[in-house]
């Protein structure tokens, strides 16, 4: 228990038999001094030489703390740094993990082969050239004499067989798709590579006009049907 000193004012034990702070003598063996011991014990300024009485000093103890209070706070203190680092130690791990997991499929990705024997075995396949026309004939600037055309009118693939003579240009032609025995007949005129024949059938009715360049090799230009229908025409010749 902490009393107040009578001289000086502070906080002391009960239990002390002097002032740490003054060093009044308070107690002695539990009990209060007397006024006789306190003038004893005051010092004497005028006899310098006189011995200053004073009451034997009793070691001081100090009020022991509670140590108990201080072993919770360090016991919760090194569980929370033991937390700590244990979580570090995970985060770090993973992180680690993650990372080796991705590289080893980088790897295999890479390692993995793109190609196989069988691929590499097959031959490569065989592409077929596509020839229009092959012309037997040297173009001319003004053709004569028979020549076999295969074209066609717009979509419709037709068979041309066509004699020049001079100025005159006398033939036939077919529709693919109908047969040979299904003749239009032609007949007209030439002038140069400009060829312009007109079409007939069986009963002399004229049912088209093909109008277009002849060079002895290519016969394109425009045909017109018994409807007023144009459309574009073009033959090669064999």
């Amino acid at each position: 228990m902490l009393i107040k000193c009578r001289e000086c004012g502070q906080e002391i034990s009960d239990k002390a038999e002097m002032c740490p702070h003054c060093g009044t003598p308070f107690v002695v063996k539990g009990e209060p001094v007397d006024e006789t011991t306190q003038m004893n014990a005051a010092p004497n300024p005028g006899n310098t030489q006189q011995q200053q009485y004073q009451q034997p000093q009793q070691p001081y103890y100090p009020p022991q703390q509670n140590s108990s209070g201080n072993g919770l706070l360090y016991l919760i203190i090194g569980l929370l740094a033991a937390g700590l680092i244990g979580l570090g130690l995970y985060v770090f791990l993973g992180q680690k993990s993650d990372t080796q997991e991705q590289t080893g499929k980088e790897v295999a990705k890479v390692e993995t082969p793109t190609t196989t024997t069988e691929t590499e075995e097959k031959p490569a396949p065989q592409v077929e050239k596509v020839i229009v026309a092959v012309p037997e004939k040297e173009p001319t600037d003004y053709p004569q004499g028979h020549f076999a055309l295969d074209g066609s009118i717009s979509k419709y693939g037709c068979h041309i067989d066509l004699d020049l003579s001079d100025n005159e240009a006398t033939g036939s032609y077919y529709y693919t798709k109908n047969g040979s025995n299904h003749r239009l007949y032609l007949t007209g005129e030439v002038n140069g590579q400009h060829v312009e024949l007109h079409e007939y059938n069986d009963d002399g009715d004229q049912t088209g006009y093909f109008n277009g360049m002849f060079n002895g090799i290519t016969y394109e230009g425009t045909f017109i049907n018994y409807k007023s229908q144009v459309m574009g025409f073009k033959f090669y010749a064999k």
